[in-house]
């Protein structure tokens, strides 16, 4: 037995599938993707557990304030960041001895815009709310402000990690905020039995963004290492970086508002009950969606400086991830009613939405890579064609399936959607796999 051992473990090395992971590891292209993946996955994991936690140490109305106060915070972030998490990963790669200024630019606008809204929204709570207790007190309000400014920030900074390739850090900054949450979590279960929760997410935040700044003002940015692409490129003109960002956050928007509707949409048409279980479905249905997601990022990041091998890449991104989507889609047909029943029996009737859901993935891959392509050649007329009718056919769409065929419609309506934006633009392909401009090069 013991000299079978080594040889079946060289032949297990051999083997095809660990030969491909290899392979896929190897490739910065696909190793970024995964690595973002792979945080996405934790960010998933630690905050089931943050919330578990928070519901054992918390009285139950807390737990339901502090989460509101949360979804609230998240919402703000989402429109104070201005979509340059997504703007810093298409130049940060060609920034060059620009870097600096950029990202400090970048994150000083985020972090006066999130104190803004942060302030402005802690002030009006009580006029379109009145009956909002959460925000009584100036050291409440003070600790949303300090989680929106931290949180805005702290999706940024994630951006410029993985522009500047250091995309492995990404996973762990995120494990630290999930570890020093949970711990100031209990913590103040005693101390502070009303605020607790938010605080702990605030001050944790807070605390690894300072961490990060640290380490990419003193370490990451001035040690970089261009690559000789890279320092041949210069960042276009400053109205064309704000064309970028403003096309380029209506596109995002309209993609974020298709995803964040369909919860309040089922709630509107079809009462509480089914929307608890619609809802379920749409997490683990949209927690897919990240795989390709996180593989168009890392197409962005490759491709910034040069566009010469875009159209290699771009494929290279659809093989592979195709293969790993359709491996995931027939778990998910299969075992759909029993990742369901982790949540109760009664969430199983949701089995054939979260299926349907599962489905869109292969055509939301065409469409992801579609968008990233174009980012990456700064195509902005094809990055909103393929975001604005996300929403703009969605949500229509969903609003007048839902009494028809139940919580399955708005599933169905998303499926369609996003298949025939699929549809235009493997139709429309040269339209963002053709570089058009002279040399392949565009900064």
């Amino acid at each position: 037995m013991n000299i079978d051992a080594p040889r079946a473990s060289a032949q297990l090395l051999d083997s095809p599938p660990v030969r491909h992971l290899a392979s896929a590891l190897s490739n910065p292209l696909l190793r970024n993707g995964h690595l973002l993946t792979l945080s996405s996955g934790l960010v998933a994991v630690t905050g089931l557990c943050f919330w578990t936690t928070a519901a054992w140490e918390y009285d139950a109305a807390v737990v339901g304030s502090n989460s509101a106060a949360v979804s609230l915070m998240l919402l703000l972030v989402s429109i104070s960041q201005l979509n340059l998490s997504s703007a810093v990963v298409r130049f940060v790669p060609a920034a060059g001895r620009h870097t600096k200024v950029l990202v400090g630019s970048v994150l000083t606008v985020a972090g006066f815009v999130a104190l803004v809204v942060g302030v402005c929204t802690v002030s009006l709570v009580h006029v379109v709310s009145p009956s909002t207790t959460f925000f009584d007190g100036t050291t409440a309000q003070a600790i949303f402000v300090v989680a929106t400014v931290a949180s805005t920030i702290f999706v940024i900074q994630e951006g410029v990690l993985a522009g500047l390739r250091r995309t492995a850090l990404v996973p762990l900054t995120n494990f630290l905020f999930a570890l020093g949450k949970l711990g100031l979590v209990v913590a103040f279960s005693v101390s502070m039995p009303t605020h607790g929760i938010l605080t702990a997410w605030a001050l944790s935040a807070a605390a690894v963004v300072v961490a990060i700044n640290v380490f990419l003002f003193l370490r990451a940015i001035p040690r970089r290492r261009p690559t000789a692409t890279a320092e041949s490129v210069v960042l276009p003109p400053l109205r064309q970086v704000i064309r970028f960002v403003t096309l380029d956050y209506v596109g995002a928007i309209c993609s974020v508002a298709a995803v964040t509707t369909m919860p309040m949409l089922v709630l509107a048409a079809l009462g509480a009950t089914q929307n608890a279980y619609f809802s379920m479905a749409w997490l683990i249905g949209t927690s897919i969606l990240q795989i390709s997601l996180n593989m168009g990022i890392s197409l962005v990041v490759e491709s910034a400086s040069s566009q010469s091998d875009l159209a290699r890449q771009a494929r290279h991104v659809l093989v592979h991830t195709g293969k790993v989507l359709v491996a995931v889609v027939l778990t998910i047909l299969v075992a759909a009613p029993y990742l369901l029943e982790i949540f109760g029996s009664a969430y199983r009737e949701a089995a054939g939405t979260l299926r349907i859901f599962a489905l869109s993935a292969l055509p939301h891959l065409v469409v992801t890579t579609g968008i990233s392509s174009a980012r990456a050649q700064r195509r902005m007329k094809i990055v909103l064609w393929a975001q604005v009718p996300q929403a703009a056919l969605t949500i229509p769409l969903a609003w007048f399936l839902l009494p028809v065929i139940g919580i399955a419609g708005a599933s169905v309506a998303w499926l369609i959607t996003i298949s025939l934006i699929a549809c235009g633009l493997a139709v429309c392909k040269d339209s963002w796999l053709t570089v058009t401009v002279p040399g392949g090069e565009r900064p």
